[in-house]
């Protein structure tokens, strides 16, 4: 008798401890983690808003919907969110307790297993109520969080409201979703924004911008410059919405956009927050490269000015621990464009020349041993060692014999090194159009090395068209893609003049009888996919650029009797807007 006593005293005191640690297990690495819903109380006298259940769905469907953009955002390529939310996994309750406590019952359990697992699941979780007061011709949505556990488990609460006109209850979603960004920002933690609304405009550009993304539509593009607007002018500056805005005009690679990107960058830095600063220099460095590289405009300071920004993104880099190795190689691959518009204009000497170029490949890898999937930064370095196999090239041509044999040697090199990171670059993204039309680029320069060879030419000019097609059905609008085709085309056209040429009398002339139909067929295209470059090229000065580099490479003055045969409505078009750029129209 004695030792079941003692059985049943020493079970009580196991019992004792083992349900207070259970229910402290429960609560602090399950119930603190999730955020329960229950329906609403209509605690007004309009029947008509007996819509409780539809409501609380409603409200868990628009917090779920912004907890997984974030999430999304901060998975994308472009690494469009840094913040974490402290916004906890949602759920449904029932009677005020998670859905499964009542089927502790269903499992069969002797008694008093059963209690104690019902004493231990029996705990008030963190729960959103909803209720819904009418104050004469108005409504007030009111959400109140109950449960909610400090750092100290104490408990407390938290309250959120908006009105709307009781006669308009087509503005209820409106209403739960303005709560919804409300408790995000006030119970995820969230920082940067001073309004519901003006987070509402941001994750609504957010949203626009992901798809833009993937989908490349233009009315995604729009829709999001709209929404990234809307929430810095709603605040007169929101440092986050200038960021993600900045990184969506920087990408449309034009002169107006990059411009734009550079104010918003600017706009961007008006914040404490580290992550948001480190993204806004980075964004600098890299617009201030392309002003220069891509667009032509500015001086050397504006390549010095990239360089600066570059090292203020590089210092946060180093100062900050908060950045992920995605974030801290998208900073690296900025340093290293620098680098390597420094190496292409910069006033320097071949030798400091060289060590900036090698900089820039170091940094390239740099950035990649931090994402091993960085696209844009395989295909930069792949650039870089075409640019210089270009150079060598340029070199093997002008130099005596006896050196050529070596200078060829390292102008294959340079080839087969721009070769391999581009195929890098497409592994890790078949859908990026920069790396066909570098590709193809890569085949226009292997077509210089036996410009005897008509054949291999012919074949690598031809290789190159496919590429350029390819990045089109990527990219409809990339205007280098079209402006590369009209080269290519340009050159296919003087190489079978050439050929032509070659086979008449010394005597005789090009002209409509002796130009043969390969000729035209690519002179007409060229012509055709020019006039496609300058559709897409938005300012005057890129277009006269554009239409004096095109006069140069397809001379077409040497058919002064076939313009009516050889151009088509695209060609006369072409030649007219270049006709007018020249006079200054």
């Amino acid at each position: 008798m004695a030792g079941f006593w003692q059985a049943l005293i020493s079970s009580g005191a196991l019992a004792l401890i083992f349900i207070p640690i259970a229910r402290l297990l429960y609560v602090r690495l399950y119930l603190s983690k999730r955020l329960f819903f229950e329906p609403w109380c209509n605690l007004s006298r309009n029947e008509n808003l007996n819509i409780g259940g539809a409501l609380a769905e409603l409200l868990f469907f628009e917090l779920e919907g912004i907890r997984k953009l974030l999430e999304e955002a901060k998975s994308d390529s472009g690494r469009l969110w840094n913040d974490k939310s402290a916004l906890p996994a949602l759920e449904r309750s029932f009677d005020g307790y998670p859905e499964f406590v009542r089927h502790t019952e269903l499992l069969g359990l002797p008694g008093k297993i059963s209690n104690v697992v019902k004493l231990v699941l029996l705990t008030k979780p963190q729960a959103i109520r909803g209720s819904i007061h009418q104050y004469g011709s108005s409504l007030r949505f009111q959400v109140v969080l109950d449960g909610l556990r400090g750092k100290r488990g104490v408990a407390g609460t938290r309250c959120w409201a908006t009105l709307i006109d009781a006669d308009q209850p087509q503005g209820i979603p409106d209403a739960v979703s303005e709560l919804a960004h409300n408790i995000v920002l006030d119970f995820g933690k969230l920082q940067g924004f001073k309004s519901p609304q003006s987070f509402r405009h941001f994750t609504s550009g957010l949203r626009q911008h992901l798809a833009y993304n993937t989908l490349r539509r233009p009315v995604f593009l729009q829709q999001a410059e709209t929404f990234y607007q809307l929430s810095i002018d709603h605040e007169g500056g929101n440092s986050e919405a200038s960021c993600n805005l900045g990184d969506l005009l920087y990408s449309q690679f034009t002169f107006e956009t990059n411009e734009k990107a550079i104010e918003a960058y600017l706009g961007a830095l008006k914040t404490e927050k580290p992550l948001v600063r480190a993204r806004a220099f980075r964004g600098l460095a890299n617009a201030y490269c392309q002003r220069w590289q891509r667009h032509k405009r500015g001086d050397e300071g504006t390549v010095e000015a990239a360089l600066r920004w570059a090292r203020f993104a590089g210092d946060l880099c180093q100062e900050s621990a908060l950045l992920a190795p995605e974030d801290k190689a998208t900073i690296k691959k900025a340093q290293a464009y620098a680098q390597q518009v420094w190496a292409e204009f910069g006033n320097l000497d071949l030798a400091a020349r060289d060590i900036a170029f090698q900089k820039a490949v170091d940094l390239y890898r740099e950035a990649i041993d931090l994402n091993e999937r960085f696209t844009i930064a395989y295909n930069n370095v792949s650039y870089l060692f075409l640019k210089r196999a270009e150079e060598t090239i340029d070199r093997w041509l002008a130099c005596p014999d006896s050196k050529r044999d070596r200078i060829l040697e390292q102008a294959v090199h340079f080839i087969e090194e721009a070769e391999k990171w581009c195929r890098d670059a497409i592994k890790t993204e078949r859908t990026f159009h920069m790396a066909y039309d570098n590709q193809g680029n890569i085949a226009v320069v292997r077509a210089k090395l036996l410009p005897d060879n008509i054949l291999d030419a012919e074949s690598n000019l031809g290789s190159a068209v496919e590429c350029y097609h390819k990045a089109l059905s990527y990219q409809p609008g990339y205007r280098e893609a079209y402006s590369d085709l009209a080269r290519a085309h340009a050159s296919l056209f003087d190489m079978y003049g050439s050929n032509s040429h070659s086979i008449l009398p010394a005597s005789s002339e090009m002209n409509c009888e002796n130009i043969n139909r390969n000729q035209f067929h690519h002179a007409r295209l060229a012509w055709r996919y020019h006039w496609d470059a300058l559709k897409y090229t938005g300012d005057l000065k890129g277009k006269s650029v554009a239409c004096h580099d095109f006069k140069r490479l397809l001379s077409i003055n040497r058919l002064p009797d076939c313009e009516s045969i050889l151009f088509d409505e695209a060609g006369r078009g072409a030649e007219v807007e270049c006709a007018c750029l020249e006079r200054g129209l």
